[in-house]
């Protein structure tokens, strides 16, 4: 467990965090989370391994909106508000990537998106992105894993540029188990960040279920649930 207080301790103050390890040619990997209650945030994020070890990628996620009549729990048919993402990433050598300089162990990745905010007066807003990601291989005495950080800046006409950063760290102290902690901002004029520990159980050719919370100082404690699996 020190090691997980040490990962926790090294972040500085939601989107999916993507690392820079590109998909391989032909490979699909898929996402499905929901955090919060009935009108939380429901998010969808696939990456498909193209050729030349480009990386595309889709995210989509949304509130989902409540029952119209006041009293009656249930969801509508369509969101509220949301957002949609399509991205290709590419990744980026680094001085001494071969293992014998300072960013042994270390990727590095560069990503473009296009994107378009949902909002809940109906208002369609096209976002154009920049990111970047960094990461490597970790071993510990309780199993290995992975560090990770990213950034993506994104921007649009009339609109506030929009940052989103995260960091995240995970063991596998097991075959089937995988444990996370990260950290995740946002700031557009308001800055909102969550802290999210997870524990991923390996479910074999089914996928992998994932339980964690999310903490944000001006909310409430969130249960976020989800599902991955590659194809």
């Amino acid at each position: 467990m020190r090691v997980l207080v040490l990962l926790f301790l090294c972040f500085v103050p939601e989107f999916a965090l993507a690392g820079p390890w590109p998909r391989d040619q032909g490979q699909v990997y898929a996402l499905f989370g929901h955090q919060g209650g009935h009108n939380g945030w429901s998010g969808l994020y696939l990456e498909y391994g193209g050729p030349r070890r480009l990386t595309f990628g889709l995210e989509i996620g949304g509130h989902l909106g409540g029952s119209s009549t006041p009293g009656v729990p249930g969801f509508s048919d369509r969101l509220t508000d949301g957002r949609i993402r399509t991205f290709v990433r590419a990744p980026v050598p680094l001085p001494g990537q071969d293992g014998t300089g300072p960013f042994a162990r270390w990727l590095a990745a560069v990503e473009l998106s296009l994107g378009r905010d949902l909002r809940d007066d109906g208002r369609k807003v096209e976002r154009l992105g920049l990111g970047a990601s960094i990461g490597r291989d970790i071993s510990t005495r309780y199993g290995d894993g992975w560090m990770a950080f990213d950034l993506l800046v994104s921007g649009g006409s009339g609109v506030e540029t929009r940052m989103n950063y995260g960091a995240v760290a995970g063991i596998r102290p097991t075959d089937r188990i995988t444990v996370e902690l990260g950290l995740f901002g946002e700031s557009d004029g308001d800055a909102n960040v969550q802290v999210a520990p997870t524990i991923q159980y390996d479910l074999g050719r089914i996928g992998q279920a994932r339980l964690g919370l999310s903490f944000d100082p001006d909310k409430d404690t969130a249960l976020v649930l989800g599902w991955s699996r590659t194809f």
